[in-house]
């Protein structure tokens, strides 16, 4: 008796195609595989973002403890620069969003999240004696920034 299941076992999973295969795995199996697939399109999509690091520095923090190497912020997304702050120096563009400071990912979305990370690694900066800050940057366009722009090349027709 114990045969025959093994046998109708093995005979089974061997009639399924591969792509129909998921379809009788366990659920806990499935559901693993499915969470590495997304996990994997996450990750391509990622990396097909580009970026730019960039090494921040200065004697003093900026004097404006709102705006972190002179950087103005809206969640992530830089929306002004100081003439005097570090980060106009160093490069960084009105339109790049924060993604890692000193290493460490900041959620695009959350208000706040970036500048208070940028202005603790100011802070650490500042002890530090000036001490560069690696700070890395998504420098693509917002998707909204995107559609505004394309709206308006299409009104100056």
């Amino acid at each position: 008796d114990k045969k025959d299941k093994k046998e109708v076992k093995e005979s089974s999973s061997s009639v399924f195609p591969p792509q129909l295969k998921s379809l009788h795995m366990p659920a806990a199996e499935a559901a693993e595989k499915d969470k590495k697939e997304k996990k994997s399109k996450k990750e391509r999509k990622i990396a097909s973002i580009p970026t730019k690091e960039v090494e921040l520095s200065a004697k003093t923090a900026f004097r404006d403890e709102s705006r972190p190497f002179g950087i103005e912020l809206d969640g992530a997304l830089v929306v002004d620069l100081a003439d005097d702050g570090a980060a106009l120096t160093a490069g960084v563009e009105i339109g790049w969003r924060v993604q890692e400071v000193a290493g460490k990912a900041v959620p695009e979305d959350d208000v706040g999240k970036a500048a208070k990370a940028l202005r603790e690694a100011e802070e650490k900066m500042e002890k530090s004696k000036g001490k560069a800050v690696s700070v890395t940057f998504i420098t693509e366009e917002p998707d909204h920034w995107k559609q505004a722009s394309k709206n308006l090349a299409g009104m100056r027709k």
